[in-house]
């Protein structure tokens, strides 16, 4: 995983693929640096390159910005920005990218632009949406609050002025994802009353390592929810193990690949799901609930093996095809996907730790435990 980030070193910081051959035929755009796939690496290489990391925070530090003072979507490998980006206009930004840069920036012991703190601030207290992670949709979503919250409260540190600003917003953001609970569904969606989506796994995952604000118990039981929701809608089987789809009904199928424009599996699901499953295990032995504990420690290693089982996970794919292959269409040896398994693997670890590994005698006692989170969550 090392080898794959820092095969995609570039001069203006990482790409988000790895440079030349590994992205296929219609895929330009992925070699490019998008500052958030090289944030959320750099996020993860501190822990193990801590150097790298510097390196790659201070160089989206000085990335070049728009008028506005925020970033453009990608920028070129020597870093000038792409204007061929769709998300380059006003109220067509993926707001996310700035906050996670911020969020790297302040991690990492780096000074950020002053003026682009200030212009995301503007952006996010206006209400202006935001473009989605993999889609050309605007609109207000689960992870990119989680993303905003975790980056501004960042923020407050690089920018001491704006301290109180940034706990006005955060504090909104906090708010604001009670609007993401669906009581119907039993789970945070992908927008208000919208779909179930892997991608909310990434956002409660930030939430739970970079805690822009303590989350309550009902939070935490939420979020538990939430990854069951999504193994049960969401997961496929795949050759011999298991992936996670995006959703039952994409928006936009890129690969045009399935019915309803399902897509292929992303790996990059499995990971995001066991990452959350690890942090909650911690929060939840932070609690002396060790019966939930245990039993998101025990998913949190079910869906990382998950991963490591399907043939293709070596080349740290976008999609795999349904016998867990990279088919020659899908982008590989992203930075991302192998930060990601780091990160997937190191918070299992941690998950084992705090469960003293306590073992669960009897299902029972844990259909109990669960049936309990759900009564909170409501």
């Amino acid at each position: 995983a090392l080898e794959a980030v820092s095969a995609n070193a570039c001069q203006a910081g990482i790409a988000a693929a790895a440079i030349g051959p590994n992205a296929p035929d219609g895929h330009a755009e992925y070699v490019h640096v998008w500052p958030r796939d090289a944030a959320l690496a750099a996020l993860e290489l501190v822990n193990s390159d801590a150097a790298a990391a510097k390196s790659v925070a201070g160089a989206l530090c000085s990335l070049k910005r728009d008028s506005e003072f925020l970033l453009f979507q990608r920028y070129e490998l020597n870093g000038d920005p792409d204007p061929r980006g769709w998300c380059n206009e006003k109220g067509k930004r993926q707001l996310d990218q700035d906050a996670l840069v911020f969020l790297a920036a302040q991690k990492l012991g780096l000074a950020a632009p002053i003026k682009s703190i200030g212009a995301l601030l503007t952006e996010v207290e206006a209400g202006t949406p935001s473009t989605d992670v993999w889609e050309q949709k605007q609109g207000y979503f689960f992870y990119t609050s989680c993303a905003l919250a975790c980056g501004i409260n960042a923020a407050a540190k690089l920018a001491p002025e704006q301290k109180l600003r940034c706990k006005n917003v955060v504090s909104m953001l906090a708010q604001s994802l009670d609007s993401f609970w669906n009581n119907e569904l039993k789970c945070f969606t992908k927008t208000p009353n919208g779909t179930i989506d892997f991608e909310a796994a990434l956002g409660i995952t930030l939430l739970l390592q970079f805690k822009p604000f303590n989350p309550d118990f009902r939070f935490l039981c939420r979020s538990l929810l939430t990854l069951d929701k999504i193994e049960r809608e969401l997961s496929v089987r795949v050759g011999c193990s298991k992936a996670l789809i995006r959703y039952k009904e994409d928006f936009w199928d890129g690969e045009r690949v399935g019915p309803a424009g399902i897509g292929r599996p992303w790996p990059m699901g499995n990971l995001f799901v066991s990452e959350a499953y690890s942090l909650l295990a911690i929060e939840f032995s932070r609690l002396k609930n060790k019966k939930i504990a245990e039993l998101c420690r025990r998913k949190a290693r079910a869906w990382l093996a998950a991963a490591e089982e399907l043939p293709g996970f070596n080349e740290f794919p976008e999609q795999v095809d349904p016998e867990g292959f990279v088919p020659a269409s899908s982008p590989k040896k992203l930075s991302w996907c192998a930060a990601e398994y780091l990160k997937a693997t190191r918070l299992l670890a941690s998950a084992r730790k705090a469960c003293d590994v306590a073992r669960v005698g009897r299902a029972a006692v844990v259909c109990a435990a669960v049936y309990h989170v759900s009564r909170v969550a409501n």
